[in-house]
């Protein structure tokens, strides 16, 4: 017990630095944008949210069948509660789609999309090794769509990519870390969270890119500290 502490100790003061720089590369980033210069722009004054839908193969998760159905539904629920709750916080007034509801009407926008990848990926990897092990990895595509007049048409498109990424493994730092300790605590619970986490950053990044989308066409940032992440690829 006391040689485990020593070691505990050692690996501490070792990978203090590296792991609280690691543990900030776990991210989602937007790319492969492309606007429609066709569609006139108008700032809308309301933002619907409709739940992303995805085919059961791209969700790679420890679940079948009817459990399978209830986890899809739970990680669409999430996005969309969690992309409302961003848009309404940060950019315009937002409020979720449910179902098969009528597009609604007036000048407003329609968010939707679908999962294109969905990995859980091993908690017991990200825990034990991390550094990219047992990592885990979502990724949407999102169609923004203004009803203003007319069948409502694609204004801008963008993907999201993203997962746990470089996150250090806290289980090298030998066990369950001490409530107390700084260091290892959050390491466990962010190695911990998993698609949870991910699903929250894609809510975000895309709220960013909406944001971003609206700057560009002279509408003022509502949150000025809500930028998008852009990885590498073409941006029309």
């Amino acid at each position: 017990m006391i040689g485990c502490m020593n070691y505990r100790s050692s690996l501490r003061a070792i990978f203090l630095i590296p792991a609280v720089l690691l543990s900030g590369c776990s991210s989602i980033s937007v790319l492969k944008e492309k606007q429609n210069p066709n569609i006139a722009f108008h700032a809308p004054t309301k933002i619907y949210v409709r739940d992303f839908t995805g085919d059961q193969k791209i969700f790679r998760v420890d679940r079948k069948e009817d459990s399978l159905v209830e986890f899809q539904k739970k990680t669409a629920n999430q996005l969309s509660e969690d992309l409302v709750k961003k848009l309404n916080d940060c950019v315009l007034p937002a409020e979720r789609l449910k179902g098969s509801s009528l597009m609604p009407k007036g000048n407003v926008w329609v968010v939707q999309g679908n999962f294109d990848r969905v990995n859980q990926g091993s908690r017991m990897m990200r825990i034990l090794i991390g550094m990219g092990a047992g990592g885990t990895k979502i990724e949407t595509t999102v169609r923004i769509l203004p009803v203003e007049t007319g069948r409502p048409k694609e204004i801008l498109t963008f993907k999201t990519s993203g997962g746990s990424n470089l996150e250090p493994g806290p289980g090298l730092l030998c066990g369950p870390p001490d409530p107390t300790d700084f260091i290892t605590t959050p390491l466990w619970a962010s190695a911990m969270t998993g698609l949870t986490k991910d699903t929250t950053r894609t809510a975000k990044e895309i709220a960013a890119e909406i944001s971003d989308y609206l700057q560009e066409h002279g509408v003022k940032r509502k949150d000025p500290k809500l930028k998008v992440k852009r990885m590498r690829g073409p941006r029309a």
